[in-house]
């Protein structure tokens, strides 16, 4: 999800998609079908064509051992992002919106649109820039890398943001991810999602429904903050070139 960057709302899921749902805002592309892919991966995105170009192209283009779907949402971009995607990725979902909502609303607008399609479990990140992406080398040029190797700084925690974004404070963002989360574990949620057709197909499923969607809920507030890793660990560490 997120900021001037590519954020991204990743929801894995098993579900039905009833052919008469319509999420908000204009959509076009995509192929529907009656059965859930194992994933969806949901885009929100403003004013960063290059980067959602690539972004796209290392989701479509590597090997998947299960179903992908990716949707874009699109917060009225100026530099023809969205037709980049109706024209280069037909496959992708592209729901356009008239104004440029900002990053909170289309958190919401992703956590809504997982509730009504029934998504069985869903994960809402904000962007991570690894080493060597071109994301990364972008961040570190202009200067917006908060810890230059996050992945090996003590300081560093669960949902904090390795970087600083352009137009809103790291916090904020932050913030965002875990109130979609919430939002996407609350009780309300949980006893619509249970009883959605395509989580009532498999009775594994269904009976497991509370207790993973439980775990997911509890880990939302528990996991906040805390260090990467195992602080206890006391055996031996990877050198890291």
């Amino acid at each position: 999800m997120a900021l001037s960057l590519v954020p991204a709302l990743v929801a894995p899921a098993l579900r039905l998609r009833s052919p008469s749902a319509r999420p908000p805002a204009q959509r076009s592309g995509g192929v529907r079908g009656t059965l859930a892919p194992d994933v969806s991966v949901c885009i929100a995105n403003w004013n960063c064509k290059d980067y959602l170009r690539i972004c796209l192209r290392s989701l479509l283009d590597l090997p998947q051992d299960a179903t992908l779907e990716i949707i874009v949402v699109d917060n009225a971009s100026t530099d023809g992002a969205a037709d980049m995607v109706t024209r280069e990725f037909p496959e992708v979902l592209l729901i356009r919106n008239d104004t440029n909502l900002g990053f909170a609303r289309a958190s919401n607008q992703a956590a809504e649109f997982a509730i009504e399609q029934g998504f069985y479990i869903a994960a809402f990140n904000h962007l991570t820039p690894f080493p060597g992406t071109p994301l990364y080398q972008r961040l570190q040029r202009e200067g917006r890398l908060l810890h230059e190797r996050w992945w090996l700084d003590e300081r560093y925690r669960y949902n904090d943001l390795p970087f600083r974004p352009a137009h809103m404070a790291p916090d904020e963002v932050r913030h965002q991810c875990i109130d979609a989360r919430k939002r996407f574990y609350s009780w309300k949620s949980m006893i619509r999602r249970a009883f959605d057709p395509v989580n009532r197909r498999e009775n594994f499923m269904f009976r497991n429904f509370f207790l993973i969607n439980g775990m997911h809920r509890a880990e939302v507030s528990t996991r906040d903050q805390f260090p990467l890793g195992d602080p206890l660990w006391r055996g031996e560490l990877l050198t890291v070139a």
